[in-house]
């Protein structure tokens, strides 16, 4: 998040149609696998509803102010206690088209190709069709 010592907002990602468009990000979460051994699997599943809960949600909202995976918490209600976050999210949700991460998509490859191209890119020195065309062949 932005400090908040500092004055401003967040926007959204620039586009050439008009259309709103935001990017998300999200970490891998909890995963549950089929280890075969039913009493870990009901011991996971028992977990991932704990912390999939309204309390357990609410208060990561609240101490890490990370978006909530359960849908039953409104950040209507944090509108002005968390006033960034609430602007920063209900931008994001309320785009026309949502695009993921790159570090979420993209190779190690392709990341390190971004670092050591996107200078060219800004300068001019390297086009953006050859910048995409470098990206795609990592």
């Amino acid at each position: 998040m932005i400090s908040k010592q500092i004055d401003a907002k967040y926007a959204l990602l620039p586009t050439d149609g008009g259309e709103s468009m935001s990017c998300i990000s999200s970490g891998l979460g909890y995963v549950l696998g089929n280890s075969g051994n039913e009493e870990k699997e009901k011991a996971a599943v028992k977990f991932l509803k704990y912390m999939l809960s309204k309390k357990v949600q609410t208060k990561i909202l609240e101490k890490t102010e990370q978006i909530p995976a359960n849908p039953d918490i409104s950040l209507e209600s944090y509108k002005e206690s968390k006033g960034r976050l609430y602007q920063a999210a209900t931008l994001v949700l309320e785009t026309d088209e949502k695009i993921e991460v790159p570090n979420n998509i993209w190779s190690a490859e392709q990341k390190d190709y971004f670092i050591k191209t996107i200078f060219d890119v800004l300068t001019g020195t390297l086009s953006i069709q050859e910048f995409e065309e470098g990206l795609e062949n990592k």
